[in-house]
């Protein structure tokens, strides 16, 4: 699976010396391979036993391995799809050129390879060149960009990455290795001194939370996505894709760590507060970029949420992450055309322009791709994103509902157990080190305000 991260980044390194005609179809018919590839592989995975597959070795300690099972497959698969979509989406947009391809094909490569990446080194640098790439397509509009706010970006992702760096460090004072795999193992068998994973589980979920923008780390999306320089299929990606690779890891994280500092109940509630936050933020702003990444943003801690309460780790978690990213993305490109079409991101100035007529009836096909992606991103039935809603709905009604009305007492306790648990000392050290973060990435320290 190595390939799947290594031949994007080398297709568009070569994609980028040849002349535009050319490279535009050499970019859609390598995307076509990849994808049939990637769904080759989460074919071939579905039933394996194969944890970690390691290139070139049989020690996985000492090489880069990467993970072999079902949910970072599917997560890359759908990370290929919706780069593929956003690539013949902008066909025959200004932004489509060398450059860009370039640009795109390295930032696939590595957001497959934070989905698939085992090592905790190799995920913090995967994450910091992602962050790089990012600025870069944020930046690419020379005429309109603002450079406060992709330095601003730049800035707070920083910030959270050395916290997560931090962690990267405590947990291999902890266990002497960086394996993710190997780090989940030591702690299931009771390998560890829980005061020592106190200060690595803090810096790196602290870090990961300013990625994935929970409250009240998530000063930096008005700023990043209302920036007129970033392409609509980069800010769509950004949204669908990159705020999914630090949730997947703050899931994992946490869950990996339960059994020694459990902080499942805080971070269930954090999750709730993000979506109440992003859910009061998206409806007081009227730039459809700004409003569809704070529906990310709720997205996010509704599922960390879920997440929570579920086990942290199941299938319909995974599943739910893939629905959206595709909904999301298709939702962007979406509103993308519209603003196009009417020259606004606002959607009183869009209301205006469309007239008594309204947008529907002037962009029927817009209107249909827009109102299915809805539907699947509040998972309504019968969309495919209803099943891993009601599954959460489900562990949440068994968990909070008295034991009577579910009838399930042993599994009931089962759930309920860890949720009652909550280590003082680990909850308390996640909440200064996150209030840290958040000052900075407020501007507090910056010497600027939060949007």
């Amino acid at each position: 699976m190595v390939y799947l991260i290594l031949v994007p980044i080398v297709m568009g390194v070569a994609i980028y010396y040849l002349p535009l005609r050319i490279a535009r179809v050499c970019a859609v018919a390598s995307q076509a391979g990849l994808l049939i590839w990637a769904a080759t592989r989460l074919m071939a995975v579905r039933g394996s036993t194969t944890y970690l597959e390691i290139p070139g070795s049989d020690d996985h300690l000492v090489s880069i391995a990467l993970q072999a099972t079902w949910s970072p497959v599917l997560l890359t698969t759908v990370t290929i799809a919706v780069f593929t979509a956003v690539l013949l989406w902008s066909w025959r947009r200004p932004e489509f050129t060398s450059t860009y391809l370039l640009l795109m094909f390295v930032f696939q490569g590595l957001t497959t390879g934070i989905f698939l990446a085992d090592d905790l080194f190799n995920l913090f640098v995967l994450f910091e060149v992602v962050t790089i790439v990012g600025v870069l397509l944020l930046l690419f509009d020379r005429a309109t960009r603002s450079l406060y706010d992709a330095l601003y970006y730049l800035t707070v992702h920083i910030v959270g990455m050395a916290l997560f760096l931090m962690g990267v460090a405590q947990v291999y004072r902890a266990f002497g290795v960086l394996s993710f795999h190997e780090v989940e193992r030591l702690i299931a068998a009771g390998d560890y001194d829980s005061h020592a994973l106190v200060l690595p589980l803090a810096f790196l979920v602290a870090g990961l939370a300013l990625k994935a923008a929970l409250f009240p780390v998530m000063s930096w999306i008005p700023r990043c996505y209302a920036n007129p320089g970033a392409p609509t299929g980069v800010l769509a990606l950004m949204s669908g894709v990159v705020m999914s690779c630090a949730l997947v890891w703050v899931v994992r994280i946490v869950g990996a760590f339960a059994p020694a500092a459990n902080i499942r109940v805080p971070v269930m509630w954090w999750g709730i507060a993000t979506v109440v936050v992003a859910t009061i933020k998206a409806v007081s702003h009227t730039d459809l970029r700004v409003i569809l990444a704070f529906s990310t943003m709720a997205f996010v801690g509704y599922t960390l949420a879920g997440a929570m309460i579920s086990g942290a780790q199941n299938a319909s978690i995974t599943t739910s992450v893939a629905i959206h990213a595709v909904a999301k993305v298709a939702l962007f490109l979406a509103a993308g055309s519209i603003a196009q079409r009417y020259g606004t991101w606002d959607i009183a100035e869009i209301r205006t322009a469309a007239g008594q007529r309204g947008v529907a009836r002037q962009m029927p096909a817009t209107a249909l791709v827009s109102g299915a992606a809805v539907l699947a991103l509040i998972g309504w039935p019968p969309s495919l994103a209803a099943v891993p809603t009601l599954v959460i709905c489900g562990y949440a009604a068994v968990v909070f509902l008295p034991q009577r009305t579910t009838g399930t007492s042993g599994r009931l306790e089962e759930l309920r157990e860890p949720l009652r648990r909550s280590v003082s000392l680990p909850n308390a050290v996640l909440a200064l080190t996150v209030l840290f973060a958040a000052l900075l990435a407020s501007g507090v320290m910056m010497g600027g305000g939060a949007a």
